[in-house]
């Protein structure tokens, strides 16, 4: 028996946009969007969903185990500083997210941390695992402490995370006009009590 695999390269659809410069002569700007761009912009235009993560051993792995977990991916120049501080390795649920359920779902993050602070590529590297704007609706950080305006949370206490939950849902519906059902609300973390205190919170 013999198989043959037949591997297509991805459609590519080119739009082309003319800007005006100061001295009114027109220049052509090329903007490139493959099919997979493409059909990601039209199931994040759908989803109904939310997936939202801790960070610390739920987006990363304890560093310097790249090697023994299956999976991870390290990334030797970006740092990251929990639970002593070393390179950072995204888990296996992060480089794999888009292949999850929560691949149709928007993203967002409710950290027990600070996750590297204002401005770290550790905050830029998780945000671009979960898919970017389109699938977080926001590309800013809320600190727990001072109200919740994005999907992207930090500094949110052991035991606390259901309410923020809350003010990301809300904000979703109010502010980016996404309609989320609590029944298509799903939190993620590796800290058991977590988890628990979910229950009764809607």
């Amino acid at each position: 028996t013999t198989t043959t695999t037949t591997t297509t390269p991805p459609t590519t659809t080119t739009t082309t946009m003319t800007t005006a410069t100061t001295t009114a002569t027109a220049t052509a700007t090329t903007v490139t969007m493959t099919t997979a761009d493409i059909e990601a912009e039209h199931t994040a235009a759908k989803a109904s969903c939310l997936c939202v993560f801790d960070v610390d051993r739920t987006l990363t792995t304890r560093q310097g185990r790249a090697r023994s977990c299956p999976g991870t991916k390290e990334l030797p120049l970006v740092y990251d500083g929990a639970f002593g501080g070393g390179a950072l390795v995204l888990s296996d649920l992060a480089v794999g997210l888009q292949d999850t359920f929560c691949g149709k779902c928007f993203r967002g993050i409710v950290a027990t941390g600070n996750v590297g602070g204002p401005g770290s590529k550790a905050r830029s590297v998780l945000l671009e695992q979960l898919g970017g704007l389109r699938w977080t609706k926001s590309s800013s950080w809320s600190h727990s402490s001072s109200g919740v305006n994005s999907t992207l949370v930090v500094s949110a206490g052991n035991g606390k995370k259901p309410e923020h939950v809350r003010s990301i849902v809300n904000w979703l519906r109010d502010e980016a006009k996404e309609k989320i059902e609590d029944k298509d609300v799903y939190f993620f973390d590796d800290y058991f009590p977590n988890i628990e205190a979910f229950q009764n919170s809607g």
